[in-house]
This record gives C-alpha cells, structure tokens and sequence, in this order.
C-alpha cells in the first residue's frame, strides 16, 4: 500500500498520527510525507501592510522542512516497518498535493481537516474540496473521534455509505482490504427511496427494482464484512444520504465515513459536492473517500 501524507505543523494534522493508528492500516506501506512552503502574494499595492516576515521564501522553506522531519520521526515511532520518506515542495497546497499524488500515485492520500497557510491558520476546506474533486486516488480527511465512555475495549467504528452504486463496492472493498483489530465494528448506512405508492407505474416500478437493488448491496456487503470478522450492523432511513451518514456518524461516534466517490467526468468533478464532498466537510469523525485508483485523468 502507498499513502501520501500532507503535514503542515498544525494541530489539525496532528490528528493524523493518532488517525493512521485507528485507520487499519497494514505493516508495511510505503509512505511519502509532504510538506508544503506556502507561497502566498499580497493584493497590488498592499505590500506596505503586510510584515516583512510573510515574504521569507528561506524561512517558509526551513519551517517546511522542520514540520517534515518531525512527521517523518512521529510515523517511524507509530509504524517502525514502513518505508517512509519525506518531500517539500514550495507552491499552493491544494496545487502541490494534487501534483505530488499523480507523480507517487498513492492508494490514499491523507490530510487535516485544517492546516496553516502563509498568513497564519485558516480553514483547509477549499484545500481539500480541491484535492476531492482532482485527485485520482482516494482521500482521507482526518478528524479525532469523539470518545465513549462505554468503549472501555476501545474499539473502533466504521460508517459506509452504502447506495447501490459502483462507487458503494469500491468503499466496502477498502474497508475489507484493512488489517483491522479484533471488536472492529462497521454499520452500513442507507438512505431509503421515497414510497412508490400513488407513483404513476413506471416509477413505482423503477423504485421497487432500484430499491431491490441496493438491498441487495446492502446484504452482500454485511456478508462480506461479516466473514471478515467484523461485527455488523445497518442503518436504512429516509433521508438525504449526506444527512445521514454525518448524523448516523455522529449519534454512534464512529471513528470513520467510508463513502465512494463514483466514477467522475470532467463535470462530474464540480458535481462531487452531493455527497461525499459535502459529508467530508461536515462530519464530526474522519473521512475517506475512496476511489478507484486506475481511475482516468
């Protein structure tokens, strides 16, 4: 497996360390740490208001570079067999990470759900809603979990989205791809179609097919999962599905959203948003998305 790590100092992604620990990961990956120096240029004729110290190209690069080296000692200590190497490259985050991600081609890209920029500590939404829509692997935004006062075994919970689509098999697949510990609990979430009754015939026939459909996922899926070894559940409500996967996430206090992200065309990645963009801005646990990775640039 190769993940690619965006590390920027932050406490935001310091969750990351104690993320991976609970992300079941295998023990050997191949990982590379990124390290953006953050180029950042004033609006015309504002240069006057802006310190000087935002304008040091050597002491962004150096910051960079400390916040790598650290990460990289940090995941040799947590994962001592991983291949781990380390890069910092000057530029716009977003920019940077989608780059990086098509030179290493990682399985996962991983990121905070907030970060630092040139001018201090911002919101790392429009990073990561930029690196959803254009990378060609799958994302992880991490996010510390909300601990339980009866989880005295400290297990971990995992929410998949679950919806009939190809995008659904590919998030099922990641998660039993994992090396996960034993108590690992996953509860599939569905959001139901509307009641064909009263509907004119081809649409209750369609709903009852579609429907049928995406039990059938459902039931599969909880199978496959089961003979994994994890304990299951399900969750089938009427409801946005972005509404209910963060509300099922946060009322359970899972550790995770799985959600796939399906395959995308050019306008499909401005249409990402209905979903698994919006789940991954909103929910209170960490996010992946996961996506093919032979998916077409």
């Amino acid at each position: 497996m190769k993940i690619l790590i965006a590390y920027d100092g932050s406490s935001s992604s310091d969750l990351i360390f104690r993320d991976l620990q609970r992300a079941g990961m295998p023990e050997e990956v191949e990982s590379q740490i990124v390290s953006v120096a953050a180029e950042w240029f004033p609006a015309p004729g504002s240069f006057a208001m802006v310190e000087v110290q935002y304008f040091n190209p050597k002491s962004v690069w150096q910051e960079a570079h400390k916040w790598a080296e650290e990460a990289t000692q940090r995941l040799r200590k947590i994962f001592p067999k991983w291949n781990i190497s380390e890069k910092v490259v000057y530029g716009s985050a977003a920019r940077v990470l989608i780059e990086e991600a098509d030179v290493f081609h990682p399985d996962l890209l991983v990121l905070g759900a907030r970060g630092h920029s040139g001018i201090g500590k911002l919101l790392l939404g429009s990073v990561s809603q930029k690196v959803l829509r254009s990378a060609h692997c799958s994302v992880r935004v991490s996010r510390d979990h909300e601990e339980r006062p009866d989880n005295t075994d400290n297990n971990i919970r995992i929410v998949v989205g679950v919806d009939g689509s190809d995008g659904a098999s590919e998030a099922v697949k990641a998660v039993l791809a994992r090396s996960w510990p034993s108590g690992t609990e996953v509860r599939t979430v569905t959001a139901d179609l509307p009641v064909a009754e009263h509907m004119p015939a081809p649409i209750a026939d369609w709903i009852h097919e579609e429907r049928a459909r995406v039990n059938s996922q459902v039931d599969s899926s909880l199978a496959e999962l089961a003979a994994k070894g994890l304990k299951t559940s399900s969750v089938l409500k009427h409801a946005e599905a972005k509404d209910l996967l963060c509300e099922e996430a946060e009322t359970w206090k899972a550790d995770v959203v799985f959600v796939g992200a399906k395959q995308m065309t050019k306008m499909d990645r401005f249409l990402l948003g209905s979903v698994s963009a919006s789940v991954s801005e909103r929910a209170h646990c960490s996010v992946e998305v996961v996506r093919p990775k032979n998916i077409a640039k």
